[in-house]
């Protein structure tokens, strides 16, 4: 049983423009929520900048983590 997804930003989630699709994303998120899958985020940017590029405010078992090179 899959109790977490994590992905990096760059390269992984955001296409080649910097861009994601928020439509597709919003749908999965969902379905992720409802079946108590967490997803995580992985990324050298900040914590606040994440929160806003995603649209997050209303999401609630989504997981930041500042990664450190």
């Amino acid at each position: 049983m899959i109790k977490l997804i994590a992905v990096d930003m760059d390269g992984t989630f955001l296409d080649s423009q910097m861009n994601y699709q928020r439509s597709i994303f919003r749908k999965i998120y969902q379905y992720l929520k409802r079946n108590e899958i967490h997803f995580v985020v992985a990324s050298g940017n900040q914590y606040y900048q994440l929160k806003s590029f995603l649209m997050i405010s209303k999401m609630n078992s989504l997981i930041l983590v500042k990664m450190v090179h």
